[in-house]
């Protein structure tokens, strides 16, 4: 059965949970807070309006931040009259009205409004409340005062700025989590991807080898020297390296071992055993393997080529006459390892024309640890499996498997 769940949605053991509030919620908290923090600034030393009116001004200024995600521009219009209007009106001194407006302006733009049109309005905000605050008229700094003008002029377009570069901010890592979730399908579409080819090639060689066993032993059984014992070995052996192998395999699959890198399974001085396993059943092997080739060979070459072996004499065994094969490993150059297996079978009809997924899996084997592989029939007869792999994988650089 499959499973959507990635590395990355397992909880870690001794990780704490965080307690993530709804946007709403969190939105609803700031607005009262902002209007705490207002009320408590200003109305101790409000004199000369009635009591609700300061009240009431906190209130229009804080409540509209409640939809400051839904209606950015708005609730930055709505907060930011609310807050001249209590400036010029209730004497609101600084910094408070300039503190709220300058969040709602910011938080329009994080949350998509746009920054230039944000900014123009901002800027005649800043101006206004200098001039009908009566701060110093705008007329009078434009005379005596122009750079400070400008200054002033400037101040309203940070919270724009500041909202912009936090927008920015913002979409970056929203870019790099869809590129990891990304990196995650692909890494998972691969692993299931070799999975398969590992379950095919390993059911599907000791299946076989089983088979035969049980066929062989079966017409054995009626000669003189009949002996079921060495039968029920033979295929109780192959079952029995058949679930080790699986198992091996299908471990890593658990749920606490998402991170680990699958282990190596085999290596190539296992070559030998197979050779060996496959001339019990009855097809003999000759195999040449160099005596220095398997320290020299990274760990996840080494598997491939096993793999690569096993599917090719298990096609042997499965879909030809063959009385005999051969196995070849071997240098070829100095960072590249050639791989030949040949049979003198007799294969179907059209079996190179449409290859199974046999076949498939041992060239897409070859072409992911960054060398090549082809299969077809011998022009005298026969078959033959080569491929052509590098000593360390593509991407040994990345690679952090022993």
């Amino acid at each position: 059965m499959e499973t959507t769940r990635t590395p990355t949605d397992a909880p870690r053991a001794g990780a704490p949970h965080r307690l993530r509030l709804p946007a709403p919620a969190r939105d609803a908290l700031i607005a009262a807070g902002w209007a705490v923090v207002f009320a408590w600034w200003e109305i101790p030393g409000a004199t000369g309006a009635p009591w609700w009116a300061l009240p009431l001004a906190v209130a229009c200024a804080c409540l509209p931040l409640v939809w400051r995600r839904r209606y950015p521009l708005a609730v930055a219009l709505a907060t930011g009259s609310a807050t001249l209007a209590a400036a010029v009106l209730l004497d609101v001194g600084a910094p408070m009205p300039e503190a709220v407006a300058a969040f709602a302006a910011g938080s329009a733009v994080l949350h998509r409004a746009p920054a230039a049109l944000v900014g123009a309005v901002s800027v005649p905000w800043i101006l206004a409340l200098f001039t009908l605050g009566g701060e110093q008229p705008v007329p009078a700094l434009l005379w005596e005062s122009p750079l400070q003008l400008v200054m002033i002029a400037l101040t309203g377009t940070l919270p724009a700025l500041v909202g912009l570069l936090l927008r920015m901010r913002a979409e970056r890592a929203g870019q790099r989590r869809t590129a990891e979730r990304s990196r995650i399908q692909r890494e998972r579409a691969r692993e299931r991807a070799r999975i398969a080819r590992d379950v095919h090639d390993i059911a599907g060689h000791h299946l076989s080898a089983i088979r035969l066993l049980a066929v062989g032993g079966r017409e054995s059984l009626h000669g003189p020297r009949a002996d079921p014992d060495r039968v029920l070995s033979a295929i109780a052996d192959t079952a029995g390296r058949a679930v080790g192998e699986l198992r091996e395999l299908l471990e890593p699959l658990r749920e606490e071992r998402w991170e680990e890198p699958p282990p190596p399974q085999v290596r190539l001085a296992d070559l030998p055993h197979l050779a060996q396993a496959v001339e019990g059943v009855g097809l003999p092997v000759e195999l040449t393997l160099p005596a220095d080739l398997d320290a020299r060979v990274h760990p996840r070459v080494a598997e491939g080529v096993y793999r690569i072996v096993q599917e090719a004499l298990g096609n042997a065994l499965r879909h030809s006459s063959a009385r005999r094969a051969r196995v070849r490993l071997a240098h070829h150059g100095t960072d590249m390892l050639l791989v030949d297996v040949v049979d003198d079978g007799l294969t179907a009809p059209g079996a190179a024309a449409a290859p199974g997924l046999g076949l498939r899996g041992m060239r897409d084997r070859a072409r992911e640890l960054g060398g090549r592989a082809r299969a077809g029939p011998e022009p005298g007869g026969g078959w033959r499996v080569r491929a052509l792999l590098p000593l360390a994988p593509a991407d040994h650089g990345e690679d952090t498997r022993p």
